[in-house]
């Protein structure tokens, strides 16, 4: 009688809050916190991918859910929103070997003091092609970098037609004689982003991120031999088995096929539209 007055519903009337146990999945729980144990730098979505990847059927959520009641999320710091920033065009390539990016950092060491990593990556499939751990940093190693990437991709021999466009930061190495000839002499067009916007070299400083968090920070590394055989390691695994986030969970190698093949079926379709074969091209 008081609900029809009240114009209220008697389940709203009759509603006592109760207190909720959550139930949690002790054996899935013992296989998260494994994989954490190995890898203590994994957050929820990257142990959901290794759980995928095992075979487990596990909702992302549920494992966000699990690492929250049990304590093992991590907690990461709010970016600082810095505004208005520089309108640019991002290096984004839906096709392999149209746009790379490269950049630079350094590594601690107890015995030898700082090592120096140079990294070229691949804007599409985001593999790192170009490689060189040095105890300098100078236009040299940066070179050996670019060279390493060039020689994988384009072979040994410079043609000068590769027209891949290359975006780096204003460091003095990019801009060396030795470096602009390298890229020069297979065809790479140089681009630099606008001093202290390193966002515009967005997956060269994201790489730079993971491999300190995955691999350098995980280590105390002794000598020169010890970091360059670790990171040389890590780099391979980087590409070959761990799942890339941006990219739907895929490992690169197995990503880079399918754009490999993705893009001859695309060249085979616009020369058979146009009534060409490859021969006729010169390819």
């Amino acid at each position: 009688m008081i609900c029809r007055i009240l114009d209220v519903a008697r389940s709203t009337a009759y509603y006592r809050e109760r207190d909720r146990v959550p139930i949690v999945d002790e054996v899935m729980a013992q296989r998260i916190k494994h994989l954490i144990d190995t890898e203590s730098y994994l957050g929820y979505r990257m142990v959901w991918a290794r759980l995928r990847r095992q075979g487990f059927k596990i909702n992302r959520k549920a494992v966000q859910r699990i690492m929250q009641l049990k304590g093992w999320q991590c907690h990461r710091r709010l970016k600082k929103r810095c505004s208005p920033r520089v309108e640019s065009s991002p290096s984004v390539a839906l096709v392999s070997d149209v746009r790379w990016a490269t950049d630079a950092t350094y590594v601690l060491t107890r015995l030898d003091g700082l090592v120096y990593v140079n990294a070229v990556l691949d804007c599409a499939d985001r593999q790192c092609i170009g490689l060189n751990v040095s105890q300098r940093n100078d236009a040299r190693e940066a070179a050996w970098a670019l060279e390493d990437a060039l020689i994988r991709r384009f072979g040994a021999l410079p043609q000068g037609d590769a027209d891949v466009t290359l975006r780096t930061d204003n460091a003095l190495v990019y801009a060396s004689e030795l470096y602009r000839d390298l890229a020069k002499s297979y065809g790479l067009h140089q681009e630099f982003i606008l001093p202290h916007t390193p966002e515009q070299n967005g997956v060269a400083e994201s790489f730079m991120g993971t491999l300190k968090l995955e691999c350098v920070w995980q280590h105390r590394f002794a000598t020169y031999e010890e970091a360059k055989a670790t990171i040389t390691a890590w780099v391979k695994h980087y590409n070959e088995t761990r799942p890339a986030r941006g990219l739907k969970r895929f490992c690169l190698a197995n990503l880079a096929f399918v754009w490999d093949v993705m893009r001859h079926t695309l060249e085979r379709t616009t020369l058979r539209a146009w009534g060409l074969s490859r021969s006729c091209l010169g390819c």
